[in-house]
């Protein structure tokens, strides 16, 4: 399946978002690193893609364009082109970022409203991040839905 205009410009937010690079190397996926963060529960991940959601891949040896074609394939099977933009946007990195039944939770709260979306979002990364073993990533998680705005022009 050909991937869509609107999905290949979002894809970058999310690699950016997603993918770790050696150090010196920042923003070239040749030099895109695996990574196994303590306390995030999805053990091996590179370019985002985790070994505990995709138990079938081999996240060790994923190619860029391996990626793409699982985010493209997540991407169609959630219907993200027949959402509105850029709510659909909204809720397509948050179902990366903290899964698609929340993501589905934080949709069912808004409406299709970008704005109610994310400030559902918000208010959930503050929550999380009142966890001793998870405020190292709450900053960040807010960061990320500031740069999604920006990035969409909200």
């Amino acid at each position: 399946m050909a991937k869509s205009e609107r999905f290949n410009k979002f894809i970058d937010f999310i690699l950016k978002a997603e993918t770790v690079f050696k150090k010196g190397h920042y923003g070239d996926y040749a030099f895109a690193i695996m990574e196994c963060v303590k306390g995030d529960s999805g053990g091996i991940t590179k370019f985002g893609i985790d070994a505990s959601s995709h138990p079938n891949i081999d996240v060790k040896n994923l190619t860029l364009e391996g990626a793409k074609d699982i985010y493209f394939s997540e991407w169609a099977n959630e219907g993200i082109e027949d959402l509105p933009a850029p709510f659909g946007e909204c809720f397509y990195d948050a179902a990366v970022n903290c899964g698609l039944k929340r993501a589905k939770r934080f949709q069912t709260i808004s409406g299709n409203n970008p704005f109610m979306f994310n400030k559902e979002r918000r208010a959930f990364y503050e929550r999380l991040g009142q966890r001793e073993s998870l405020k190292k990533f709450k900053q960040g998680w807010l960061n990320r839905v500031g740069e999604l705005e920006h990035y969409l022009g909200m």
